[in-house]
């Protein structure tokens, strides 16, 4: 446990209270034994108070400032020695003999601990200035011991005495002179504060040595109780250790007051001083006592051994690191490639290693040592800016410096280079040095070079490509079209059988083309990175249904089930791209029909995971077909592959389907994967990522609100259709039965009559074991003369003959299967009556009781003469009228002199294209109160074709070829609901399925 650090304030106080102690027991005491044990007892304590105290201060030092108290305890303990010895002499009336070494001797040995206190140095810095006076010093104290010792010795009444306090006080003054020098020229540090110390206290003892020798030889009659002050340099010492706390050392030390030059010579000078002034005095005093001289010179010698044994480890370490620097320089250039250089601010000189030759081509003797050799070579174009990077770092506090700049080399060329540099700062934060590496950057440049030349030409490729695939798109598709389009017309009019089946096998060979089209502009938009999902707010249960629709026919023509299943709890509108989700549903579904000859396919919709704002959905196309071998399931799923190559030969197709499909999968952040098994068919699985719709809440129902109290009978037999008939129904209130005979069909209508509780919906299937739904129907017909209730006709076969058979039977109304929930529900809504239904409004507009749109004037910008034909003919039958012009220059001229509803424009045409157009046309308008609406159709398909037609200023964009519906389509897109364009297409009543009455 430290002793407690007092204030100098309370030291003070201490010190006086001794003092005056001491006085008084002088006075009182007297000389006789008393007073001599009491004085002597007062000096042990004040000796013991200051051992005490340096111990404790060398105990809060650390290092170099531990040893410095402590070797100040050890000088204090070498001067108690002398005072027990003295103090027991005096008690016990002992003489001493004038030439006895003890105890006096111990008072003056105190000077070898304190000279070595003033070599410890704790900062390499240190200057040699320090050292000099380090010398000053210990000469003053040997000084000092000698003719102290030799005073002791001598008579009070020797005639010489004043000569001997004269030499005394000389070395005394160097004495104190050399303490304050070092002091205040002493590099600030850690030690600084304990020199300063130091010198306060061979000050205060070189006054007391000077006034008691004064007073002892001229001023005998008062020595006794002048002699007492001898304990003032014992209190100064235990107050400066007592008052001692560590300080934070200075971050910038001062710099040397003189040249490095005139300390060394100071340096050696002092030496010499301290061996001949130690044996100049030690020969002084040599005929009092031997012993006395060589104590001197054995106490110089030591304190100069001291000094010799530091320097010299210091310097063995200094050049033993500064070898280990030069090996560690000399392997980093050999193992680098890199030019290593080290600039001296100073002269401006500049070092190189070897590498400079190498990497530049220069011989030893081009290269200058001089910072303008440097400069010289660096390019003009990149030379100020290098220099004002160099000029900010050395004006800075900054220690880190880099550029990239070019170098010339030995052959005139130049080379680029990445320099890099370190400033080396001196005790001041001065830069003194800058070193650092050059590394040779050509090669690399030149492969930036050439990879920014490859991506130029990659993407002019790639520009050159999209360029290309719509040209393509382009001119495929414009024959297409007219091919297309012509069929679509001929069927409309009146064939016989075998013109008939001619027309609809060259519609769908033009089909099948079609589709090899569009997979290969797919898979090069895919390949070009230039797909992208659109988000918006869809039905999941509709877009599955309008995918399965769209294969219905093949489905019906090979005489294939295909019904589809959303499980419950998958919210109906999701936020999400319902184009691309139903071009991966159709290009499973298309395969799964291809490749099945007989028996059913099952679209399956459920969750796999969902939170508060996304659901990811997994969707399975299950068939009956052949099944994929375990070893060729990875390969459907590339490019350009097949499970086999004889399939296309067989059923044809790209291979791109597939790949096309797992690119879209993978854009919707989901997989797709395929488990089979040869013999027992098929099922892919795909994941899609979909955003929960936020207001898909509140969006009611599109066809009924709730079916409460409406009891419904489904006659299906297959289950996946009953399910879904079940839950859809069941969600909006209506008690449901499903079975899946005609017997148990028969015996629930049975039943419900017993009951008094008749069905009021009936859904029967056409296909049913051992029968179909029409012979349930006429058996309902034949044994009770009226049909139960409301019927529809789930039928999955052909349209036209379900028609004429619903019309015989007076069958309400049908729909062709797979449906989408929402025509279920508008069908129901149709044909129930208002009393059977919860919280309808009243009964929906049939689709033959809306009004016709009124006829439109339209323009139409078309090159192609057979796209000209068909076009208006499509219009024609519209109602509408329609005004042909070749080009968008004509265009332009009509609508300034003609007044037209709607214009369908081309995308190439000559003279002026269509984008052309379209612009010239808008910048007319802009000054105008009217906008026409301009629709393109064009045969540029790609999806950057589509955005810039409606950049251009269109309103609505149809890809060739074309189709009646597709027009009626973007007619009603583009015009005003209101005014009567949303009248249904063909197909889409063909799709309701409503019979007129």
């Amino acid at each position: 446990m430290s002793l407690t650090t007092p204030s100098l304030k309370h030291a003070i106080g201490a010190a006086v209270f001794i003092l005056v102690i001491q006085r008084i027991g002088f006075i009182v005491l007297g000389k006789g034994h008393a007073g001599s044990l009491f004085l002597s007892a007062l000096a042990i304590a004040t000796n013991v108070l200051a051992i005490t105290y340096s111990l404790n201060a060398s105990r809060r030092g650390r290092g170099v400032l531990g040893i410095f108290w402590y070797l100040f305890a050890s000088a204090f303990a070498l001067q108690l020695v002398g005072d027990v010895g003295w103090a027991y002499c005096r008690y016990f009336d002992i003489a001493v003999p004038q030439a006895a070494l003890f105890p006096s001797l111990f008072y003056r040995l105190f000077a070898a601990p304190m000279a070595i206190t003033l070599f410890l140095q704790d900062d390499v810095r240190t200057s040699n200035l320090e050292t000099f006076l380090d010398g000053c010093i210990v000469v003053g104290l040997v000084g000092l011991g000698v003719y102290q010792i030799q005073l002791a010795e001598l008579s009070a009444h020797d005639a010489s005495m004043g000569q001997l306090i004269t030499t005394s006080t000389v070395v005394q003054c160097i004495m104190v002179l050399a303490a304050v020098a070092r002091y205040v020229f002493s590099t600030p540090g850690r030690l600084r504060g304990l020199h300063g110390r130091l010198a306060i206290y061979l000050s205060v003892y070189g006054c007391v040595a000077f006034l008691t020798s004064y007073v002892d030889a001229y001023l005998p009659n008062i020595d006794d109780s002048f002699d007492l002050i001898w304990i003032v340099p014992t209190m100064t010492a235990a107050a400066l250790a007592v008052t001692w706390r560590p300080g934070v050392a200075e971050d910038k030390p001062a710099e040397p007051r003189i040249s490095r030059r005139a300390a060394l010579l100071c340096f050696n000078l002092s030496m010499a001083t301290m061996v001949l002034g130690s044996a100049v005095l030690g020969l002084r005093v040599v005929n009092a006592s031997r012993i006395v001289g060589l104590v001197a010179i054995g106490v110089v010698l030591f304190s100069y051994a001291i000094r010799c044994a530091l320097m010299q480890d210091a310097q063995e370490k200094y050049v033993a690191a500064l070898q280990e620097s030069n090996t560690r320089y000399e392997c980093v250039s050999l193992a680098t490639n890199d030019v290593l250089w080290d600039s001296n601010q100073a002269d401006d000189s500049i070092s190189w290693n070897e590498n400079v030759y190498s990497l530049f081509g220069y011989e030893p003797a081009e290269v200058n040592a001089g910072r303008d050799w440097w400069i010289s070579k660096i390019h003009p174009d990149d030379r100020e800016q290098v220099l004002a990077g160099v000029r900010a770092v050395l004006a800075s506090d900054k220690s880190v410096w880099s550029a990239e700049y070019r170098l010339g080399k030995a052959d005139g060329s130049y080379a680029f280079v990445f320099d890099r540099g370190y400033v080396v700062r001196d005790l001041h934060g001065r830069p003194v040095r800058t070193i650092g590496s050059m590394q040779d950057l050509t090669a690399r440049k030149q492969a930036e070079l050439d990879i920014q030349k490859a991506r130029q030409a990659a993407e002019a490729a790639a520009k050159s490509k999209s360029e290309f695939l719509s040209n393509m798109s382009h001119e495929i598709r414009t024959p297409l079209n007219g091919i297309l389009g012509m069929l679509e017309l001929a069927g409309h009019t009146k064939l016989d059988p075998e013109q008939t089946e001619l027309l609809a096998l060259a519609g769908e060979s033009a089909g099948i083309l079609l589709s090899v089209v569009n997979d290969v502009l797919d898979f090069s938009k895919i390949e070009a990175g230039k797909m992208e999902l659109e988000q918006r707010e869809i039905d999941i249960s509709d877009t599955v249904a309008e995918a399965a629709r769209t294969v219905l026919v093949r489905a019906h023509q090979k005489k294939l089930d295909l019904v589809y299943h959303v499980a419950a709890g998958i919210p109906r509108r999701v936020i999400g791209d319902s184009a691309r989700l139903k071009q991966i549903l159709i290009n499973l579904l298309g395969n799964a029909v291809k490749f099945t000859e007989r028996g059913e396919i099952i679209l399956r919709v459920e969750c796999e995971t969902s939170n508060a704002s996304d659901i990811d959905l997994r969707f399975s196309v299950s068939d009956t077909g052949p099944g994929v071998p375990p070893d060729q399931q990875e390969a459907i799923f590339q490019a350009f592959s097949q499970a086999d190559n004889s399939v296309t030969r067989r059923f044809g197709g790209t291979g791109l389907g597939l790949s096309i499909s797992s690119r879209i999968v993978d854009l919707m952040k989901g997989r797709i994967w395929l488990e089979s098994e040869v013999g027992k068919g098929s099922i892919f699985f795909f994941t899609a990522k979909f955003e929960r719709a936020l207001l898909a809440a509140t969006n009611p129902e599109p066809a009924i609100a709730q079916l409460l109290g409406v009891r419904a009978l489904v006659v299906d037999a297959h289950s996946t259709s009953q399910t879904f008939l079940r839950e859809t129904l069941s969600a909006l209130g209506a008690e449901v039965t499903a079975v899946g005979t005609t017997g148990k069909g028969l015996e629930a209508l049975d039943a419900a009559i017993v009951d008094a509780n008749p069905f009021h919906l009936l859904l029967v299937d056409n296909h049913l074991p051992g029968t179909d739904g029409f012979r349930l129907i006429e058996q309902v017909k034949d044994l009770r003369g009226s049909l139960p209730g409301i019927v529809m006709m789930l039928t999955s076969d052909d349209y036209d003959t379900s028609v004429a058979a619903c019309r015989r039977l007076g069958i309400a109304a049908h729909l062709i299967k797979p449906f989408r929930r929402s025509d279920l529900l508008s069908a129901v809504e149709r044909v129930l009556p208002a009393s059977n239904r919860g919280d309808v409004a009243g009964e929906a507009e049939s689709c033959s009781d809306r009004d016709p749109a009124r006829p439109l004037n339209i323009l139409l910008a078309e090159d192609n003469r057979i796209n000209q034909m068909l076009a208006a003919r499509m219009l024609t039958k519209l109602g509408h009228s329609v005004e042909v012009v070749e080009n968008g220059r004509e265009a332009l001229e009509k609508v300034k002199s003609t007044s037209f509803d709607l214009i369908f424009m081309d995308g190439h045409m000559p003279e002026m294209d269509g984008l052309v157009a379209t612009r010239a046309i808008r910048e007319w308008e802009s000054g105008r109160a009217t906008r026409v609406p301009i629709i393109a159709m064009t045969a540029m398909a790609m999806q950057s074709d589509k955005e810039a037609c409606l950049e251009a200023g269109m309103d609505a964009f149809i890809a060739k070829p074309i189709t009646i519906k597709a027009i009626q389509d973007a007619i009603h897109q583009v015009m005003d609901p209101a005014a009567g364009y949303a009248q249904p297409g063909r197909e889409e009543l063909n799709l309701i399925g409503q019979l007129p009455s």
